[in-house]
């Protein structure tokens, strides 16, 4: 959880998937500025020891996002939902 001004500011969640596989999954931030997405983002991912795969769905038309992951070294890969 990420406090900024005494209110909570974002939050998110780690489900480990399988033995070697995390996701970083339900992140949500508020109303606060794009420090604070990545403030969050970056609190996830430091939260996390000696993994071996971290993962993230979201939807590629949300560009800050795009650019954020992609700054971190995740890979796009299309997912086929049909």
């Amino acid at each position: 959880m990420l406090i900024c001004q005494n209110a909570i500011a974002g939050t998110f969640s780690l489900l480990k998937t399988d033995e070697d596989t995390w996701e970083l999954g339900k992140m949500a931030v508020t109303k606060f500025s794009g420090e604070r997405h990545r403030q969050c983002f970056n609190a996830g991912v430091d939260s996390l020891n000696d993994i071996k795969r971290l993962v993230l769905f979201f939807n590629t038309i949300l560009g800050a996002a795009n650019h954020l992951y992609k700054k971190y070294g995740f890979k796009k890969v299309i997912m086929d939902i049909s």
